[in-house]
């Protein structure tokens, strides 16, 4: 019987308190490293379209120690508990999504970034998201590699408006990028992250590519490898 790690992260998230904050408009909770240091690297998490900031908390305790991890609430309320970085319409069978409010969101994560990295006197900046929180992610990575050090895109896909606002491959060859997607996923399919791949790729970026047999969720074997991913990103310089 396979157990998947969605499950047990839910589970943990009922039982999470945790002060909320504010910056850039954006409503978040924080956890410290479990390891203090003067200026920790920083991880901001990311939930998708219809959770909120909560989602990803359960994850902390796997990940590298010296992390200090900040969950941001997306800001479009769809009803209680449950929010949006941007509107999709899903009535067609393909997402339709509200162009400007991806905008607006994505310069909302970058002055989100600067004011967190400044708050917590972080020495570097990287973004784990899932769904829609991985195209944030994505969106963030690719026009403004100079805020941050890598992302962890799972299950998403990058939106084709950014490719206006892409920054360079000079820019970009310093930017890491871990994807992961389940096979079976039927909410964002497969093929999304691996045109996501091609893309990262061409542009020039240091990208890592996993799959997994799963569908729209995370697996304890994606967290593992998450968080190898994470170590050797923190230890480069």
């Amino acid at each position: 019987m396979k157990i998947h790690l969605a499950i047990i992260l839910f589970i943990i998230s009922l039982g999470t308190q945790a002060q909320q904050m504010e910056a850039a408009g954006l409503t978040y909770i924080m956890q410290k490293p479990r390891v203090q240091s003067v200026k920790p690297p920083l991880l901001i998490m990311l939930h998708g379209y219809g959770s909120n900031e909560q989602d990803l908390m359960g994850l902390v305790k796997y990940l590298p120690t010296h992390l200090l991890v900040v969950a941001a609430r997306a800001p479009i309320s769809l009803s209680a508990g449950s929010y949006a970085w941007y509107r999709m319409d899903l009535s067609s069978g393909k997402p339709v999504y509200d162009v400007k409010e991806a905008e607006l969101a994505r310069q909302t994560m970058l002055n989100f970034i600067d004011e967190v990295k400044t708050t917590y006197n972080a020495s570097e900046v990287l973004l784990m998201g899932f769904s829609q929180g991985a195209i944030m992610s994505y969106s963030v990575a690719l026009t403004q590699p100079q805020k941050i050090k890598g992302i962890v895109a799972l299950s998403g896909r990058i939106l084709t408006d950014i490719d206006a606002h892409l920054a360079s491959p000079e820019e970009l060859k310093k930017m890491n990028i871990f994807i992961g997607h389940g096979t079976s996923d039927q909410v964002l399919p497969f093929y999304n992250s691996e045109a996501a791949f091609l893309k990262c790729k061409n542009a020039g970026t240091n990208v890592v590519f996993k799959e997994y047999s799963m569908g729209h969720e995370i697996s304890f074997a994606e967290v593992s490898d998450i968080q190898q991913w994470l170590k050797g990103v923190l230890e480069q310089k």
